[in-house]
């Protein structure tokens, strides 16, 4: 994760790369994408904080039923949402979350087919701040469908 411009202020920018591991779907495969978002931490209500987040994903499918999948499922999604971080030692903070937006995917071998659907997403993680330009976050989340066809 790159943080920018300034960490200590109430606003943060940041650019990341992102790696999903579906745990426990039957239809999903790792996916790869990245994201944007800008996270305002009012002073008067600290360890609040508000986001939103744009991101972009792609992954394969699993094979259902011995069909082997030929498609990828590419997703851009825009999210908002509310954190909660509690720091922990050092630069290491620990946070609860929770979001919802809208999605926006479509299936590689569909025709063009596009599909519009709502998300909702709720989760912890750690973030270890390196330095003011520069952090880690490791988080595990439900993300949840809303109207998909997928599971």
């Amino acid at each position: 994760m790159f943080v920018f411009p300034d960490a200590a202020g109430p606003w943060k920018f940041t650019a990341a790369p992102s790696v999903t591991i579906p745990l426990g779907s039957t239809s999903f495969a790792p996916g790869y994408g990245g994201e944007c978002s800008a996270e305002y931490a009012p002073p008067a209500l600290t360890p609040l904080s508000f986001g939103l987040n744009a991101a972009y994903s792609g992954g394969g499918l699993q094979a259902y039923a011995g069909q082997t999948a030929t498609s990828v499922l590419s997703e851009g999604l825009l999210m908002g949402g509310a954190a909660f971080q509690l720091p922990i030692t050092g630069g290491l903070t620990g946070r609860i979350f929770a979001s919802g937006g809208l999605v926006v995917g479509g299936l590689s071998n569909s025709d063009g087919q596009v599909y519009t659907y709502g998300i909702a997403e709720a989760g912890a993680g750690l973030q270890l701040q390196l330095d003011p330009q520069w952090g880690l976050r490791l988080d595990e989340s439900y993300l949840y469908k809303v109207g998909s066809t997928e599971d």
